[in-house]
């Protein structure tokens, strides 16, 4: 290497280094900022509505809400009126069913709201 060459390669170092600093704080610690358990890989957790317990596609397409930057799903918009009125209630099924490795909130949790399906 020029002697010349050296001053710049110097100079890009703590460049580089602070690039590497960000990328890896963007790529985040696997916890979720809203202090909910991370969901795995982006992809959602369950297989069921949080609130009613049925499975998402029952009525159709699930229907996906964004509360307080955490994905949440549900089978129909009654449940989403439902989980509102106690989201941290269902937000901690939600991270009960992640630790246990559920793929649903059991019949116990899920309150099936006051729609009756």
């Amino acid at each position: 290497m020029h002697v010349r060459n050296a001053g710049r390669v110097v100079f890009a170092m703590p460049i580089l280094v602070v690039v590497l600093l960000v990328l890896s704080a963007c790529q985040g610690n696997g916890s979720n900022p809203e202090g909910g358990a991370a969901q795995a890989s982006g992809a959602y957790p369950l297989d069921t509505c949080v609130v009613s317990g049925e499975p998402l596609d029952t009525l159709g397409e699930p229907i996906v809400i964004d509360h307080e930057g955490r994905e949440v799903r549900f089978c129909c918009s009654p449940c989403i009126k439902q989980f509102k009125k106690e989201p941290d209630k269902y937000l901690a099924l939600i991270d009960k069913a992640i630790a246990s490795g559920a793929r649903s909130v059991t019949d116990d949790d899920a309150s099936h709201g006051d729609h009756g399906h």
